[in-house]
């Protein structure tokens, strides 16, 4: 019997996919990288980008 599907986002590169089985690869699909969270725990919003003016 399977486990229902976890979905999780990758903390590196914020990539949802759903979580492999115990023992098969654990790393992001996407970058490989190996520390995420579930999706059931809301992203962060994106920060606003930061512009800095220049002085003519």
């Amino acid at each position: 019997m399977r486990n229902p599907s976890e979905w999780v986002r990758c903390v590196e590169c914020k990539h949802e996919y759903e979580l492999p089985a115990l023992g098969e690869e654990m790393g992001c699909p996407m970058c490989g990288g190996v520390s995420w969270v579930s999706t059931r725990i809301a992203a962060a919003p994106a920060p606003e980008p930061r512009y800095e003016t220049q002085k003519t």
